[in-house]
């Protein structure tokens, strides 16, 4: 079934018709989060898809944008898990992306607000902070890798 909606949407994508693709998306998505038979490293990977696949039809549909922020971010009111699980898989399988995410926060007035913003903010607050992070660790190991050796 996932292989038949994977096929469908990049049919879709390929024939650039963006309402159906748009209808697609929404179907894949609820078939990734519906099927409770996954692996936890499975659904990193479908959902890591899901979003390359997404850029295309959320950037070329009309209330594309605004579904691309409300994927991440949510809403004002959203307390929703999937918004949560999408934000994390973002950050930990497809940092690069987050310029995509960026750039439909800024581009959209609708969702262009104070609350968002600072949202936003955070997320790649976070991403860069663990980047940092992680690029510390190896310079200083490598430092003191040479220290030993030199001395």
């Amino acid at each position: 079934m996932m292989s038949c909606l994977w096929g469908k949407l990049a049919s879709e994508i390929l024939m650039q018709r963006w309402d159906d693709a748009y209808d697609d998306l929404n179907q894949l998505k609820e078939a990734i989060e519906t099927n409770n038979s996954r692996s936890p490293l499975d659904l990193l990977h479908q959902r890591t898809w899901f979003i390359h696949w997404s850029l295309f039809v959320y950037f070329n549909h009309p209330r594309g944008r605004d579904d691309l922020v409300q994927l991440f971010l949510g809403s004002s009111t959203s307390t929703n898990n999937q918004t949560t699980a999408y934000l994390n898989t973002l950050q930990t399988a497809s940092p690069h992306l987050l310029r995509y995410l960026a750039a439909a926060v800024i581009i959209n007035p609708r969702k262009k607000n104070e609350r968002t913003l600072k949202e936003l903010v955070k997320v790649i607050q976070q991403v860069y902070n663990k980047e940092i992070s992680v690029i510390s660790n190896v310079f200083l190991s490598f430092r003191n890798h040479m220290h030993f050796v030199i001395q």
